[in-house]
């Protein structure tokens, strides 16, 4: 999987310079859990990023020094007990982009910051790419 290539065509997205394998290891021992595969490739191309991925799609992704501190700020674990949610970005408003491990399976979800408890959840698909793909075309299924 390529971000730049396959993931992000024909769309202005501002990219970084990838993280390093020790800044994604660090992250993972802040959250007590392990990042999706398929994500850290996209951190290791591209140290958090920001842009439309369609027309009417933004997405700011944080860098990993962020992420911890992101989900601790926007009281992720306390809204969302028990859910095992991971924010790693926003819509650049309302929205939060993140992912959940549940038996052993990654999904990567959508919740309103706003607002934000369990039935309020929707996956986006079990992949990153899958998440792109249902914010250029606008759907979710909501589900928790």
């Amino acid at each position: 999987m390529t971000l730049r290539g396959a993931l992000l065509p024909g769309w202005w997205c501002q990219t970084r310079p990838g993280a390093t394998e020790s800044e994604i290891a660090a992250v993972e021992r802040e959250l007590g859990n392990p990042l999706p595969d398929d994500y850290k490739a996209v951190l290791s191309e591209s140290n958090g990023l920001e842009g439309f991925v369609a027309p009417e799609a933004y997405i700011s992704l944080w860098s990993s020094a962020d992420i911890r501190a992101r989900n601790d700020g926007y009281g992720v674990a306390e809204f969302l007990p028990g859910v095992g949610v991971v924010l790693i970005g926003t819509d650049g408003g309302g929205t939060g982009y993140g992912f959940a491990w549940e038996r052993g399976k990654v999904r990567y979800i959508s919740v309103p910051l706003i607002g934000m408890e369990p039935c309020e959840v929707s996956t986006l698909g079990s992949t990153f790419s899958e998440l792109l793909d249902r914010l250029r075309t606008g759907s979710s299924s909501a589900t928790t």
